[in-house]
Formats: structure tokens, C-alpha cells, sequence
């Protein structure tokens, strides 16, 4: 096998000795610069196997993050009992809804300020006996996805 420091000293005088050695740094050169090919073959294989991977992951990882937080935006039992009345009882007087329901004020408030907050209901009016509430769009869009019309 002759490579390039080969045939660079092909003529030379040099001594017999240093020639072998140079022939045989020679030789262990093509030998590396074949298992570099080598290893770029793999390497560009491999890399054709790790991207559809990739994306696999990615994709996986933005479904994981969406069912987070779709679970993140479900409201709990109460509040959901809260929002399907206040849905099908149109307009509900917040005080007399959590004393009906012999609920503490401050947790029955705590409840309509989530709903509130989430832009489910809307206070419409306030009444002497209490601040009355209506379902908004969202409302009803989260109960009809939740199945709770």
C-alpha cells in the first residue's frame, strides 16, 4: 500500500530505517483516514436514524405539555357544580347560591372568584340580597368540552 508520504520519498536518500518508519507512519495514516470515512458513514447513518427521534420526542413532549394543561385548566368538582348552575340557572345571586348550598362564604366566594378569574362567569348586577352572576361563551364552551351540559 503506498500513500502519500510513500510516494513523497520514493527517490529520496534517505536512510533504509527512517524510510520504514515513514512508511510505516504511512501505512497507519490510510489505515485512520479509512476508519474516519468509515466513521463519517456511520456518524450520517446514525444521524438518519436519530431525527425522525427527534421529532418523535418533540411531538410527544408538546402532547405531554398539552394534556398538562388542559388538566391544569380543569376546574375542580365544586367550581364545575358552580358553573353548570349559574349556566342552567341563568342569572344565580352569589350570597343566596353558597347559602343555599351551606357553604362558608369566604370558600363559596373563593369558588366565584375562580370562575371569575377564568372569565367563565360575569357579575351582571348587584342586588341588595347579593351580586348576581351569568354564564359567559367560555362557560358554556368548557362545560359542553368537559360534558357537562
Amino acid at each position: 500500500m503506498m500513500g502519500k508520504i510513500a510516494d513523497a520519498i520514493r527517490g529520496t536518500a534517505l536512510p533504509e530505517q527512517n524510510k520504514k518508519k515513514l512508511l510505516k507512519l504511512d501505512q497507519e495514516f490510510e489505515q485512520m483516514e479509512a476508519k474516519l470515512q468509515s466513521l463519517n458513514s456511520e456518524n450520517l447513518k446514525l444521524r438518519a436514524q436519530v431525527n425522525p427521534l427527534e421529532r418523535e420526542v418533540e411531538r410527544l413532549n408538546k402532547q405531554i405539555k398539552k394534556t398538562v394543561t388542559h388538566q391544569n385548566n380543569k376546574l375542580d368538582h365544586l367550581s364545575e357544580t358552580i358553573l353548570v348552575d349559574i349556566a342552567n340557572g341563568n342569572r344565580i345571586v352569589r350570597e343566596q347560591y353558597i347559602r343555599n348550598r351551606q357553604l362558608d362564604l369566604a370558600k363559596g366566594q373563593y369558588h366565584f372568584d375562580v370562575l371569575v378569574e377564568k372569565k367563565f362567569i360575569v357579575a351582571v348586577t348587584a342586588l341588595p340580597l347579593g351580586v348576581v352572576f351569568s354564564a359567559t361563551p367560555q362557560g358554556r364552551k368548557y362545560l359542553a368540552r368537559h360534558n357537562l351540559l
